[in-house]
């Protein structure tokens, strides 16, 4: 999605699909972006542009656990300021690509680890004792 500032006049609402190029944006714990979905506003104030979405996109994700594939819905907002103040996210320019940077967040947001609760987790619970330090097992302080 690109955004071309110099045609916005005050406001523009925002209701769109993105698109992805899946050979650009490999990720190993996400298999694949199903839909991406970018509703809200992107005004000018003063002389910055403000981006306030909400992103909503259908993910498979691996499995922390097996690497079994689970499907995950996300929802999350973007508020973004381009411009030169310092409170500014990103320089403005002639031409924003937002599928870059909602790639990005994506990236962020997605959980960092994620499991169905009936996978089975094989730890070897027997304590073995290093044969090095076999003599200071029953060592006490």
């Amino acid at each position: 999605m690109i955004v071309v500032p110099s045609l916005i006049n005050n406001y523009k609402r925002i209701n769109e699909e993105i698109k992805i190029n899946k050979t650009k944006h490999n990720h190993p714990e996400i298999l694949e972006i199903k839909n991406i979905y970018a509703t809200g506003i992107i005004k000018w104030e003063e002389d910055n542009l403000f981006v306030n979405l909400n992103i909503e996109s259908e993910l498979v994700l691996a499995s922390t656990r097996t690497l079994e594939p689970i499907n995950y819905n996300l929802n999350f907002p973007l508020k973004l300021i381009f411009g030169e103040h310092k409170d500014a996210d990103f320089v403005l320019e002639d031409k924003i690509d937002l599928s870059e940077i909602i790639f990005g967040h994506i990236i962020l947001e997605k959980p960092q680890s994620i499991y169905y609760d009936d996978e089975e987790v094989y730890i070897d619970k027997s304590k073995k004792v290093n044969p090095f330090f076999e003599d200071l097992k029953d060592f006490k302080l």
